[in-house]
């Protein structure tokens, strides 16, 4: 075999192994950002049950605050219909668990008690 064929034949391999891993390494990286949100939803709803176990939280504010959970457990379904997360997706999840984490301390702060 000529050098100028081995060398192609590197190349390719090179390339191959180099695309398998690209995939891999997304796929790592999506499913560690699932983790953080599934660890961060369940950090939430602790925080809410925490709220309602101290009295801190009205009814209502209950209802509220567990209807924004399901939306976002809802959005975060509908991100990985497609199998994967996008780091948009992923995103928009994130500003939505920033939004609602702030809705529990301004709810569990506000002096109105059960």
């Amino acid at each position: 075999m000529s050098n100028v064929l081995k060398n192609k034949k590197i190349v390719k391999q090179l390339a191959t192994g180099l695309a398998v891993f690209s995939f891999a390494f997304i796929g790592v990286i999506g499913t560690a950002s699932a983790g953080k949100i599934v660890k961060r939803q369940g950090n939430q709803g602790d925080r809410i049950n925490q709220g309602i176990a101290t009295k801190n939280l009205t009814k209502g504010e209950v209802k509220r605050l567990h209807k924004e959970q399901v939306k976002i457990r809802a959005m975060k379904k509908a991100a990985w219909s497609n199998g994967r997360l996008s780091a948009k997706e992923q995103a928009r999840i994130n500003r939505a668990q920033n939004k609602a984490s702030k809705n529990i301390y301004a709810a569990k702060h506000n002096n109105r008690k059960r």
